[in-house]
């Protein structure tokens, strides 16, 4: 299956729509499938597919049988481990109450709260990012054990002694537990200071409270997009010498799906006010051409 395949079958099961017709009519055998597979590990769609080969046993038959082998896992020990890092997140949350910290959560950790694919299971997730300069959140994160996951690691402290940043860092070393399925990348800024110029002023300011917290916040849907397509069409493709990831293109189409007409313009707008609306018409193409399905065309007799 090449990549624009790939990318439409990932996005049809994100959006909960039927995805079998995307699949090959001939030489779909267990090889093929076993390249499926490998494809989604790959790209860190593997929660996505598995749902989809789940709930098709009739065609994924035999693979299923050899589940072990693949790095196939039931659905529902991706939502097992969701709920777990859910749980994280809530305990911070609750420890927070009373205060007047505010940690922004980013990227992957907001979909666990806001419903953006049929299920929390369904995405992948590989870390906690949160945003938040006060001292005192780290300060928060280490009264309930989370240790640098690196203790060689040096952090850099200010006039105050409070930690900053070392040149061209955008988080502090990474923080975790022992029991904790992912650990935590404590941000002091939303993304690497070369891309700081497309970020929106109002990132950190124009928030709003996670569903079901009280002491987590959220970025306004509009900076959501912004920043998710910042980190999947520049950090990523510094990450994989130029290389771009499925699971970045789908978070971004589903986001962007889900803009209101006057959202997406204020998105576009944006861009043109910083100098980079090439960046967003880029993406607009590549979007298309990935995710759409496009209808064949008739043939003139």
């Amino acid at each position: 299956m090449d990549i624009r395949t790939f990318s439409k079958l990932c996005l049809a099961i994100a959006n909960g729509e039927e995805a079998k017709s995307l699949l090959p009519t001939h030489n779909f055998d267990e090889a093929a499938q076993r390249q499926l597979v490998q494809m989604a590990v790959l790209q860190r769609v593997l929660p996505t597919i598995c749902q989809f080969i789940y709930d098709n046993p009739d065609v994924f038959r035999e693979i299923l049988k050899g589940s072990d082998a693949l790095a196939l896992q039931n659905p529902m020990h991706f939502k097992a481990r969701c709920m777990r890092i859910k749980s994280q997140l809530l305990e911070i949350d609750h420890h927070l109450a009373g205060t007047t910290v505010k940690p922004v959560l980013l990227k992957g950790s907001i979909l666990l709260f806001d419903k953006l694919y049929p299920s929390i299971a369904m995405r992948h997730m590989s870390d906690i990012d949160i945003l938040c300069e006060d001292p005192r959140f780290g300060q928060a994160l280490a009264a309930l054990g989370y240790e640098q996951v690196e203790p060689d690691e040096q952090v850099l402290v200010d006039e105050r002694g409070n930690p900053t940043l070392q040149q061209g860092e955008y988080h502090l070393p990474p923080v975790g537990r022992a029991s904790d399925p992912v650990q935590i990348e404590p941000h002091l800024i939303p993304t690497s200071p070369i891309y700081s110029y497309l970020v929106p002023k109002n990132f950190d300011t124009d928030v709003r409270v996670v569903d079901g917290c009280s002491n987590l916040y959220q970025p306004n849907p509009r900076n959501h997009l912004i920043h998710v397509l910042i980190h999947a069409l520049r950090h990523d493709r510094d990450v994989l010498d130029g290389g771009l990831l499925v699971r970045g293109l789908v978070d971004c189409e589903l986001l962007y799906q889900k803009l209101a007409p006057q959202d997406r313009a204020a998105c576009e707008a944006h861009f043109r006010s910083c100098g980079a609306i090439g960046f967003w018409t880029s993406w607009r193409a590549l979007a298309e051409w990935t995710c759409r399905v496009l209808v064949p065309p008739q043939v003139l007799v």
